[in-house]
């Protein structure tokens, strides 16, 4: 129904006010739960690339450093293969735990520590 006179555009605005205090709350979290959401996908991404890109360059770095001791069979390779097999085992478990750890932040904990800033 059409509405005139006195403060019916007070009236009209008032109505369009009050809906929006009863459906902003509503409608916040349901765009923020899509954000959210797109964002824990890409982290998900994200972590698998790290790790992913962390690994393969660590198995090149090894192989490029190392290949001329694999390539050898005799005492002093074994002897420099048991001297690197420590410092291979702890770079591998640091990469591990780091992307662990990415893995087990809560969404949005890494950007905000600053982990992913440019």
């Amino acid at each position: 129904t059409a509405e005139a006179g006195t403060g019916s555009h007070r009236r009209r605005v008032d109505l369009l006010e009050r809906h929006v205090r009863s459906s902003a709350p509503k409608m916040f979290a349901s765009a923020s739960d899509t954000i959210v959401s797109k964002l824990n996908e890409m982290r998900a991404g994200i972590g698998k690339q790290l790790e992913a890109g962390l690994v393969d360059a660590s198995l090149k770095s090894l192989r490029t450093s190392c290949s001329v001791v694999w390539d050898e069979v005799g005492e002093a390779a074994l002897a420099e293969r048991c001297r690197l097999a420590p410092r291979a085992r702890e770079i591998l478990l640091q990469a591990t735990n780091a992307v662990r750890r990415l893995d087990a932040q809560p969404a949005g904990a890494a950007a905000a520590a600053g982990c992913f800033a440019g």
